[in-house]
């Protein structure tokens, strides 16, 4: 078993902790995203915890808020944006196929 105090921007879990996923926390004000990226091989989930945001996965754009969940399939282009003045937190978790 693996416990940790979450603090903000903080990965979660990775290896060599776990074998094959990756979690973490992050933290969004007003205006910043992390960056358009690609995690190919990879499925990803994003779990808002506070706040809105707009997410962008390849040519879809949509406006989400605490409590929603998105699934991203491996190889596909995508970017979360906080474009609220609520700080934005998430946590994603991120596995090989």
């Amino acid at each position: 078993m693996h416990t940790k105090k979450v603090k903000h921007k903080e990965m979660l879990v990775a290896p060599p902790i776990s074998s094959k996923l990756k979690s973490g926390h992050v933290v969004l004000h007003q205006g910043q995203d992390v960056g358009e990226h690609v995690t190919e091989g990879k499925e990803e989930i994003i779990y808002i915890i506070a706040g809105k945001a707009i997410i962008t996965v390849d040519d879809e754009v949509e406006k989400i808020e605490s409590g929603t969940m998105i699934y991203i399939p491996h190889g596909k282009k995508h970017n979360i944006k906080n474009e609220d003045e609520e700080t934005l937190q998430y946590i994603y978790v991120v596995s090989p196929l």
